[in-house]
């Protein structure tokens, strides 16, 4: 759509600044938008232990149901695993998705999430090859990219045997 300018001739403004924004995201800095003012930058964000443990959780939460099963993470899980909200993004890899419940309060989800076959997958081969890290770009992922595994996402602290038996 091209904006027309003060006497109606094409203001290719707009196109210019998102040209702009498109290159600079990518910097450690970002940009800030001359629309709008806002901070503009594209994030590599790793797979990492929290979200490893709480994917884990989540499954042990849900794994005697064979249908998708939601649960109020932040009602149900450990205070330790809450500490970050970063357990949020599991759901740009497809391993745990959001309820599509209806919601009343004006949140923008209902707080009940469950994971998916592909996370399930991933919890029960911990050593299966998965993307390591997520591309956001205001809060979309913009694709996914390296080579990890949920025992390595975990790092040498956490045991593996010892969080699938509850322990940990």
């Amino acid at each position: 759509m091209t904006q027309l300018g003060f006497f109606g001739e094409p203001d290719d403004t707009l196109a210019r600044e998102r040209a702009r924004l498109l290159v600079q995201r990518k910097t450690n800095a970002g940009a800030i938008c001359g629309a709008c003012d806002q901070r503009v930058k594209e994030y590599h964000r790793p797979l990492n232990a929290g979200q490893a443990r709480m994917l884990i959780f989540i499954y042990m939460e849900t794994r005697d149901s064979s249908l998708p099963s939601y649960i109020h993470v932040t009602h149900s899980a450990p205070a330790a695993l809450l500490s970050s909200h970063d357990w949020m993004g599991l759901h740009y890899w497809g391993f745990i998705e959001s309820s599509t419940e209806k919601v009343k309060t004006g949140a923008s989800t209902s707080g009940k999430w469950s994971i998916t076959p592909l996370g399930r997958c991933v919890v029960e081969n911990p050593d299966g090859q998965i993307y390591s890290h997520s591309n956001i770009y205001n809060g979309e992922c913009l694709g996914l990219d390296g080579d990890g595994t949920l025992r390595i996402a975990l790092g040498k602290e956490f045991d593996y045997a010892e969080l699938m038996r509850g322990t940990e």
